[in-house]
C-alpha cells in the first residue's frame, strides 16, 4: 500500500504532505494533524469558516488530485481511524512505511468528510437564511396589517357619515383604500424570496465561503448554471450584469428578482452591499 501510494502521489509531494502534516498549524496550539483532528463547534457562521479553512489548507497541498482509487475507501477510513484515535507523538513513532499509509490516508478521508460536512453546515446555513428573511417578512405584516385595519375603519366610517353627499362618500373613500397600495397583493413566499434579495450581505458571504468546494454538474442542470453563472459574475467584479451576459432560467418564481430591470436590485444577490 505504501508503494501505491508513493506512485499515485510521488515521493516530493508525498514527503510535503507528511511534513506539512507534522509542522505547527499557525495561530493554533499543536500540530496541523491535530488541527485536524479538532471536531467543530457548535452550529455557527464561524464554524463554518472554520471548516472551510481546513478544506482550503488540505487543497493547498494537492490532497484532492490524490488518486488513491486503488485503494479501498473502507480501508482508507480504517488507516485514517489509527491517526484519529492515536496520540501523535505514538504515531510519530511506528515505522516509515506504515506512517506514509496513515498520514496519507488521513489526509484524503479528512479532506472528504470536511467537504461533507461543509455542505451540511452550508444547508444549516441557508436554512438560517431563510428563516431571518421569514421572521423579517412576518414583522412586516403584522405593522402592515395594522395600517389595513385603520384605513379600512375610516373608510368604512367615511361611506357611513350620512352628513356627505353618497358620491363625496365613495370619492374620500376610495382615496383612503388608495393609500394601501399593493400591500397584502403579493404571497408571502414571495415576500420572503424578495427579502433574501435584500439580505445581499449575508447572501454573498454564505455563497462567497463554497466557492472554495469544487462542484460539478451535467449539462442542463439548472443549479449547477446557475451556480457557474453566479460564479463568472464573481470574477468579472461587476456593479451590474452586463448587457451581453447570458443569464441562466431561475423559474417563474425568481425571474422577477433576477430580472429587475433596477441593476442594484438585480444584482444584490451576486455582490456584496456597499
Amino acid at each position: 500500500m505504501a508503494t501505491t501510494i508513493e506512485a499515485a502521489i510521488g515521493k516530493p509531494a508525498l514527503r510535503k504532505a507528511i511534513d506539512w502534516a507534522y509542522s505547527t498549524q499557525p495561530r493554533a496550539t499543536g500540530s496541523r494533524i491535530e488541527w485536524l483532528k479538532t471536531a467543530p463547534g457548535r452550529h455557527s457562521p464561524g464554524t463554518m469558516s472554520e471548516t472551510l479553512e481546513k478544506i482550503r489548507a488540505l487543497k493547498s497541498i494537492g490532497v484532492h488530485d490524490w488518486a488513491l482509487d486503488a485503494i479501498a475507501l473502507t480501508k482508507q477510513q480504517a488507516y485514517s481511524a489509527r491517526v484519529q484515535m492515536r496520540r501523535l507523538s505514538m504515531t510519530a513513532r511506528i515505522e516509515r512505511q506504515r506512517q506514509i499509509v496513515e498520514i496519507a490516508c488521513f489526509l484524503r478521508v479528512t479532506l472528504l468528510e470536511l467537504t461533507d460536512m461543509a455542505l451540511i453546515q452550508a444547508s444549516r446555513r441557508s436554512q438560517d437564511l431563510f428563516r431571518r428573511a421569514a421572521e423579517r417578512v412576518h414583522k412586516g405584516r403584522s405593522r402592515t396589517s395594522g395600517v389595513v385595519l385603520q384605513q379600512a375603519l375610516k373608510a368604512r366610517a367615511t361611506l357611513h357619515t350620512e352628513t356627505k353627499p353618497w358620491r363625496d362618500r365613495v370619492l374620500e373613500a376610495r382615496e383612503l383604500l388608495a393609500e394601501l397600495g399593493d400591500a397584502g397583493a403579493t404571497t408571502f413566499a414571495a415576500q420572503v424570496r424578495r427579502a433574501l434579495a435584500e439580505d445581499s450581505r449575508r447572501v454573498h458571504g454564505h455563497l462567497a465561503g463554497l466557492r472554495d468546494i469544487e462542484f460539478s454538474g451535467t449539462p442542463g442542470d439548472c443549479g449547477f448554471e446557475q451556480w457557474r453563472a453566479w460564479s463568472t459574475l464573481q470574477g468579472l467584479n461587476a456593479d451590474e450584469i452586463p448587457a451581453a451576459f447570458e443569464l441562466p432560467p431561475v423559474g417563474p418564481a425568481w425571474d422577477s428578482i433576477v430580472s429587475d430591470l433596477d441593476p442594484s436590485r438585480a444584482t444584490a444577490p451576486s455582490r456584496p452591499a456597499p
